[in-house]
């Protein structure tokens, strides 16, 4: 018994064996408190509560002096909780004469630990100093309450942990927020984990199917498959967004070595940032049952709109055929001539560009559209990128509610069929998800970000270059895979290459048969 004892204080997963209580796999995962905050946003009946509860009294029983606080939304779900933990520690053989007392609010056990409830409050919260902080339907709790008045209860303990759990509901609000920071690889101090109905093994289809059909579309969404959702309704399913993701390394211009893409290009007014997104058919080297399209580049700024038209006009690089004219009768290096049309005349042999040298001449990829929008202030940096580059690569667009959607429409039709990928790019997945789509009178739909102070430039940009894709284009033939290429996956079952790269030009081509992007 003391050894079981030992080991229950140093693992959680020990403890809730012994408490009667056995943890799943996904929640003992997210329950680790590897970082110091911890966002879990679960479905209904995935044993949020049940998770919480045995993570509270793990914590008071693993070290002398701990003390737990839970946050609820409410009242009546701060009593229910609390009702929740003691009545595991009842029945946990660990913890037998171990509670000294008990009330509506608080558990105070036998070693100076001390585990208290409350509501959303600001009046119970303040003046409390605490080494676990858990908020329970964080989603639902004041802004003003979790930021200034629960948070700041870990200030004094540098050891705290903060965990925010809830039932996920709108793209809006600091639970929401804290989600987002906790998928950014780049943020070490937060880690978020997003549970699946069908990852419970006590919830049966035929109940999931009941609430389905009577439940409202987007309640459905957020408390059984535990997705965020829009204001109105999000435009994009956050299944099918997370399904697109995967950690492959961006394309530089420098590095490309004229593969094949389209570019979309949303210029930025005001406080709005430029935003550039290339989108070209994977060479996936025949992998994939069907062609792939995938984001090899972007890039957002608030640069000039004179050094955003050098930005752009840097992607298609330089590529310039040459012929060389080698006098025979020379044989000493010499400066070579330029004779125009494309032509050069050597002295020597020794003055012809090697092979490195006219590959270097070939970078950049090979741009087939470059859709830039006109809208605005649109207008005169469009003018002067199709004066650098050429008038018949420029499609200039004046977007509109009706382009909008026809352009969004597309680039949801290839999130749902995973003909997309996209990179692990937070900012671009905070946009994508904050998109709402709201039906007019007029029968049309307005899409627009839910939240005013989440932009939208890198989303346009992506769907203009979504509309310059053809309907028709057969995504071109497959190269043979280079020995030593490293694999990687999509949450969608898409393979890739961690470095990939798009195909050759033909891949955007128009062809006889359709692909249905």
């Amino acid at each position: 018994m003391r050894e079981e004892i030992r080991r229950a204080r140093d693992d959680l997963v020990t403890f809730a064996t012994l408490a009667g209580y056995p943890l799943t796999g996904y929640q003992a995962d997210a329950l680790r408190l590897e970082q110091r905050t911890t966002v879990i946003a679960a479905p209904r009946q995935t044993g949020k509560s049940y998770g919480l509860s045995l993570l509270s009294l793990w914590w008071g029983f693993r070290r002398r002096d701990q003390h737990v606080l839970l946050v609820s939304a409410g009242e009546e779900g701060s009593k229910r909780l609390l009702r929740t933990i003691a009545d595991i520690a009842a029945r946990n053989p660990l913890l037998q004469g171990s509670v000294l007392n008990e009330t509506a609010s608080l558990l105070l056990l036998s070693n100076g630990s001390e585990i208290r409830s409350v509501p959303a409050s600001e009046r119970q919260i303040r003046g409390w100093s605490v080494d676990l902080l858990i908020v329970d339907e964080a989603t639902y709790v004041p802004e003003d309450v979790l930021l200034g008045a629960a948070l700041p209860t870990t200030a004094a303990r540098p050891e705290a942990k903060v965990v925010l759990a809830s039932t996920p509901w709108a793209m809006e609000g600091a639970f929401y927020r804290f989600f987002l920071q906790g998928r950014d690889e780049n943020v070490a101090h937060t880690r978020s984990y997003q549970w699946k109905l069908a990852d419970a093994p006590w919830i049966t289809e035929e109940v999931v199917e009941q609430y389905r059909a009577t439940l409202p579309a987007l309640r459905f969404r957020a408390e059984f498959d535990g997705e965020f959702v829009g204001a109105t309704d999000a435009l994009f399913p956050l299944r099918d967004l997370t399904d697109a993701i995967a950690p492959y390394r961006l394309l530089q211009a420098h590095e490309a070595r004229r593969e094949e893409v389209v570019v979309g290009i949303d210029w930025g007014r005001a406080f709005d940032r430029h935003a550039i997104v290339a989108l070209g058919v994977l060479e996936d080297y025949g992998v994939n049952e069907h062609p792939v399209l995938f984001a090899p580049y972007l890039h957002t700024s608030q640069m000039s709109y004179s050094e955003m038209v050098a930005q752009v006009s840097s992607l298609a690089g330089t590529r310039r055929r040459t012929y060389y004219l080698v006098d025979p009768f020379y044989s000493l290096p010499a400066r070579p001539l330029r004779m125009g049309g494309g032509r050069t005349f050597h002295e020597s042999g020794a003055t012809v560009l090697t092979r490195e040298q006219r590959e270097g001449r070939e970078r950049g990829f090979t741009v087939r559209a470059f859709v830039t929008e006109m809208n605005g202030v649109g207008a005169m940096p469009s003018e002067e990128l199709a004066r650098r580059i050429g008038r018949q690569r420029v499609v200039g667009v004046h977007s509109s509610q009706r382009s909008k959607e026809d352009s969004y429409s597309r680039l949801r039709a290839l999130l749902s069929d995973r003909r997309l990928v996209l990179p692990d790019n937070i900012e671009l997945i905070r946009q994508l998800q904050g998109l709402t789509v709201t039906p007019t009178r007029t029968g049309g739909l307005t899409i627009e970000a839910s939240d005013p102070n989440v932009h939208d430039d890198l989303a346009d940009a992506l769907a203009l270059a979504v509309s310059a894709v053809p309907h028709n284009t057969s995504g071109g033939q497959s190269q043979g895979e280079p020995p030593g290429t490293e694999w990687i996956e999509t949450p969608g079952r898409v393979r890739l290459p961690a470095f990939p790269r798009p195909r050759r030009p033909g891949s955007l081509a128009r062809s006889g048969r359709i692909v249905s992007w």
